[in-house]
Order: C-alpha cells, then structure tokens, then sequence
C-alpha cells in the first residue's frame, strides 16, 4: 500500500548530524537490554577500509518476530510495557539508516540492510540471543558512537561489557521513588501518557562527562545539571527524543537535589538547575535547607519590603539578605514551607511601639507627674523647638504594663511618648542627665527619618548631639 523513501527517511533524522548515530547505536543497545539478557558484549571495530563495526550481542530470548527490525508502525511489543525502552517501533529502522550496513542475526532468522536494500533468510542451527553489527564512517559517526557507550549505565543484572571489560555505572548518589508521568501504549494502540510511581537513580558524572538524563541506562537527553538522572521507566519525550516537559524536569532535579545535596558545593548549589528543583513540591525539607545554607550560610534572612530597617540591621548582623528577586514564586512557597529563609522583620523586628489600629496606651494624668518629670518634659519641648524646629511638642508620660518594648517613642508630627512606668521616678529625679540625652537624641532624630539605619538618621543624632552640647555649654540646662 505504502511505499518508504530509505534517502527521505534517512534525512529526516540525519538533520541531527551525529546524534543520528549516538541515538541508533543507543537503540541497539537498548533492545538487547529489554531482550531478556544477562550478558550483553558490545565491541566497536575499526576496519581497514575506512569504516567502523559495532557489535552489540546479548544473550537473550531473541527477536519473536525478525519483520518487526524492518516495519514500520508495527504494534512494538515493548510499547506497552513503561519498563520497556521501546513505544515508538523506530529503534531498528533509525539504525538501519543511519548505518551503511546493518546485519541482525537472532534465532533461526537473519536480516541485512545494506544501500537501502534489505536481505534475509534462515539461519541454522539456530543463534542463542541477538546479534547485530552496524557499519559506519569511521570519524564522526565511530565518535558518537563512542560517547554513548562511555555514558551507558547498565541496569542491575545485566553484565554489560565492552571489550572485556565491564561497563562500571558512575558514583551512586541515592534513589528515590517518584510519581512521574510516562508513556505507554493502550489497548487500542494508541500511545499515551500516564503517571506511575517509579524509581529515580541519581548519579555524580564521571570526571569529564556531562550530567544526562538517562532512560533505564540509556542517555537520552545532556544536561548542564550537578548530576546525572536514571529514571526507571519510559521518559516523556517527543519523537525526536530531544526535549522533555519542563515540569518532568523539574520533578527530577528536585529527586537529584533530594538525593545530593549533602554531597554538592557551595559553588554547584549556586548553578541555575536547583532553582528549578526548589520549586517542586516533592523537594524534601532536607534538601531545602541543606542548599540554602550552602548558598548563603546559618545566618540569612529573606529581604523584607515591609520592614527595609530589618533587612538592614541584619546586614549588619553579619546575615546574608537573600533578594526577592532570587527565587521564583513556586520556590519561595516550597522554601517558606520548609522553614527555609524567615523575613528579616520576622527574625529581628523593628521596634516599633505604636502603629496605626494599636490599643490606646493608658496615659499618667498631668497632675500625677512628679517634679522631674516636669523638668524633663520641659526640656523636651525646649530642644525640639530650637534643634528640630517643632514648636509646643506635646509629651506624654505612660503608666501602661502593656508597653514593654522601648523608653521612648516619638515620630514626625506625633507626640513624644515617655514609658514612665518602665524609667520609674529615678530616672527622672536627678535633671537632665546623660542618660535623658541620649535617649531624647534618639527620638527626636525621628523627626528627620524612621528608618534607624539610614545616613539620613545618623547624620541627624550627630546633628542633635551638636547642637544639644552647644545649648549645655550655654547654660540652657542649668
């Protein structure tokens, strides 16, 4: 009925350029992996004539039925199966273009596919597993094939060798179980996705090598990430198996996260993919705040717009402020619910004795003051008026046990607040005394600026400690 372009076919996935060859070689192998086998040998021989032979033989139960290696849109028998690395029925047919010659030889049946031509028969006695040679360029194509055999990771029970020697996976750093999206084929022959709980294997790349997201052993997709990621079931890719969902991998570098993050650096826990894994909600707790002090240290606060005077005493403090700007908003939500980084006025409040909506403070009537407090009271009014410019400033001794942060309060055009009950008659029964001054410097610079770590501020209890001297030397205390 149909009729397949071999040349159209073959340029379809030769726009890829070499990663045509890493694909068609990794479709061998992956095959021979979901054959069934213990042993799988893989070799790659250089000829004399230019060209280069990968062998890949397993032991396994062999093809069920050889035309599946060359028809197209076949119902894969692995498609089904979200443990299997088939779905699509394209493994063979991409090597078979990709590669100059391809021979298959599996139980009593043989099939060749050599300048678009296929060939086959029988084969007796009979071949235990599968064997496949595939011949190529040497150069470019042998290359590729090379750097997926370099990242193979073989699944457990599976001795994979290459040569004679045993393929060894990279440093394990732990496994999670997740519950990730899929592919599998439905009754029908539709291909579909769902969600399954799987196993995640992460692994730290071996020196040299970049971090890959890996589909039950096989690298399908390079990453810039810390560690390499070993899903055990189908990944949700596109046909060219190229891309994945962004949502996909967040999920999964939030496994690697969950699983490495005791082992990272200060400088890896800085790199962009762990933003993304914050913002999982299957980031672990652990992890959380494991990567934030490795980033920022014991000692941070999350910047704090509702209280800018906060965020700069913790500064101070030695604390790192961590910008708003720093995580995105799905981030922030998994961090705030891990307790990972407090706003600056939740850990060192600005005091702030009244506000707007506070309960009415309970005043000490006039006729209750003492002596001192009058003379105090007196002096205020006096500075404010010559030093800040506010004539008649009203001031109001407190006799509330509910005010117990502060001795003092004052703001731009308020009154100045005195804690009487808190200062006692004591303070104010020996004049105006060094301790008065210091504490009416403070507030009345107020009236210049709130924030108490502003140059604004500063520059004005200097201003008001100048000028107060002054009017001493003068006599106006006396």
């Amino acid at each position: 009925m149909f009729e397949i372009d071999v040349d159209g076919f073959r340029r379809i996935f030769a726009r890829h350029g070499d990663k045509m060859y890493e694909r068609a070689a990794a479709e061998i192998i992956g095959n021979a992996w979901d054959s069934g086998a213990t042993e799988v040998e893989i070799a790659l021989t250089d000829a004399d004539d230019g060209t280069t032979v990968l062998t890949v033989l397993d032991n396994g139960t062999g093809f069920s039925d050889i035309t599946q290696a060359y028809t197209l849109f076949g119902r894969s028998t692995s498609a089904a199966n979200p443990e299997k690395r088939g779905r699509f029925c394209l493994g063979d047919k991409i090597a078979a273009v990709a590669f100059t010659n391809m021979h298959i030889k599996s139980g009593d049946k043989w099939v060749e596919f050599s300048d678009g031509k296929r060939t086959g028969g029988e084969h007796y006695p009979p071949f235990i597993g599968t064997c496949v040679e595939a011949t190529m360029p040497t150069g470019l194509a042998s290359e590729a094939v090379k750097r997926v055999i370099a990242m193979l990771i073989p699944p457990p029970g599976i001795r994979t060798f290459v040569g004679a020697d045993v393929i060894e996976p990279p440093t394990k750093i732990g496994r999670q179980k997740a519950f990730l999206e899929t592919v599998m084929m439905s009754d029908n022959g539709i291909l579909k996705t769902d969600w399954r709980t799987t196993e995640v294997v992460i692994y730290r790349p071996k020196p040299g090598e970049r971090a890959c997201i890996y589909e039950m052993g096989i690298p399908v997709l390079a990453t810039d990430d810390t560690f390499s990621v070993d899903v055990q079931q189908k990944i949700p890719m596109n046909a060219e198996r190229d891309n994945v969902d962004f949502y996909f991998r967040m999920s999964i570098r939030a496994v690697a996260l969950n699983c490495g993050w005791a082992s990272m650096t200060p400088e890896e826990a800085c790199e962009g993919w762990v933003n993304d894994a914050l913002a999982s909600n299957i980031v672990s707790k652990d992890a959380v705040n494991g990567v934030l002090t490795l980033r920022f240290g014991a000692l941070r606060v999350r910047e704090d717009a509702t209280d800018p005077e906060a965020t700069k005493k913790a500064m101070s403090m030695g604390y790192t402020v961590v910008p708003n700007s720093t995580f995105s908003t799905n981030a922030w939500s998994q961090i705030i619910q891990h307790d990972g980084l407090r706003r600056a006025g939740e850990v060192m409040p600005t005091l702030r004795s009244f506000g707007a909506g506070g309960t009415p403070i309970i005043v000490l009537p006039d006729s209750e003051w003492t002596d001192g407090m009058r003379q105090f009271a007196s002096i205020a009014r006096t500075v404010a008026e010559v030093i800040i410019g506010v004539p008649n400033l009203k001031v109001v001794m407190t006799n509330d046990p509910a005010w117990t942060r502060g001795l003092l309060a004052y703001g731009k055009g308020e009154a100045l607040h005195v804690n009487a009950l808190k200062l006692g008659e004591e303070w104010f029964a020996h004049g105006f005394t060094r301790d008065q001054r210091v504490a009416l410097i403070h507030e009345l610079a107020h009236e210049a600026a709130a924030d108490h770590l502003s140059a604004a501020f500063h520059h004005e209890l200097c201003r008001i400690g100048a000028e107060l001297s002054i009017m001493a030397e003068q006599g106006e205390f006396s």
